[in-house]
């Protein structure tokens, strides 16, 4: 949808055209490579993420996050 400024003008704003496309774009859009590359990142994420939280200074650093408040 285009800000009322944009309309005004007949112009898209850059964020505009990029919400636009990207509301628009569908998994099927997808080239199966792209697909693929995305599962790996998330899968090398994941695989990095869990033993790293072992890692020296973790313990500690969680705890000063949760001494800082928030949800639990």
């Amino acid at each position: 949808m285009m800000s009322q400024i944009s309309a005004r003008r007949g112009e898209w704003s850059t964020e505009e055209r990029l919400i636009n496309h990207v509301s628009n774009v569908r998994f099927e859009d997808l080239p199966d490579e792209v697909v693929r590359y995305c599962k790996l990142l998330m899968i090398d994420s994941l695989g990095v993420m869990f033993p790293g939280s072992r890692a020296p200074g973790c313990p500690e650093l969680i705890n000063l996050v949760k001494s800082w408040g928030g949800q639990e």
